[in-house]
């Protein structure tokens, strides 16, 4: 099974997508991505307007073979 779902801006999604930038700041900035860019982003994920897709959720079951 595949779920795929898409975050409002200000939603628990596109806050954990913020979250996510500022942990990765130094390496972000060293890419070269600017303040203003970074800004604009994290305001992006607050805008009520904005819908992003969210990771799939993948869901796998099996079992294992019984011996004997």
């Amino acid at each position: 099974m595949e779920l795929t779902q898409t975050s409002r801006g200000g939603a628990t999604g596109c806050l954990l997508y913020s979250n996510d930038l500022h942990q990765m700041d130094a390496p972000i900035r060293a890419a070269g991505l600017t303040t203003d860019d970074l800004a604009r982003f994290h305001e992006l994920m607050l805008d009520p307007r904005l819908r992003v897709s969210f990771f799939p959720f993948v869901c796998t079951r099996g079992q294992k073979p019984m011996t004997g």
